[in-house]
């Protein structure tokens, strides 16, 4: 072999070999490129989320406060709720206090009233006024029932 045809051979060699390399870089170029597409769609979407997460936290500090509040008014509702049933305790013992005060002033009223027309019924039948004794027996019977 000459050695024009052995450069021309390595020439022709060597333009195969650069044009696989060249397909081969095209080949890489274009793989690049797809990933690039890929990692820039990566990115919009990690926005996304970090947007959508900035919009999360800020529901979830808002329910939070939401509770946080919430909370508050229950302790308050509870402390009013303790006032009100140590006031409805406090009412009911003077309920009660009034009721017995009541029923000792009918019991002294009904007294009175029975003394008082026991007077009247004796001054009526010509007993001096407010006697302690009598002579009739039957009728000390009945002041002695009546008074006591």
């Amino acid at each position: 072999m000459s050695a024009p045809f052995r450069l021309q051979k390595l020439l022709a060699d060597l333009k195969a070999e650069n044009a696989l390399l060249t397909e081969a870089v095209e080949a890489l170029e274009a793989e690049i490129v797809g990933e690039r597409a890929k990692a820039l769609d990566a990115l919009a979407e990690a926005e996304k989320l970090r947007e959508a997460l900035k919009w999360e936290q800020a529901t979830v500090n808002d329910l939070t406060e939401d509770v946080r509040s919430l909370a508050r008014d229950l302790k308050t509702a509870r402390a009013e709720q303790e006032k009100a049933e140590t006031e409805a305790d406090n009412l009911r013992e003077q309920l009660e206090q009034a009721e017995g005060d009541l029923k000792a002033a009918n019991e002294e009223l009904a007294e009175n009233a029975a003394s008082e027309a026991l007077a009247d019924f004796l001054v009526a039948k010509g007993y001096p006024s407010r006697p302690l004794r009598v002579d009739d027996r039957d009728l000390q019977q009945l002041i002695d029932r009546v008074l006591n």
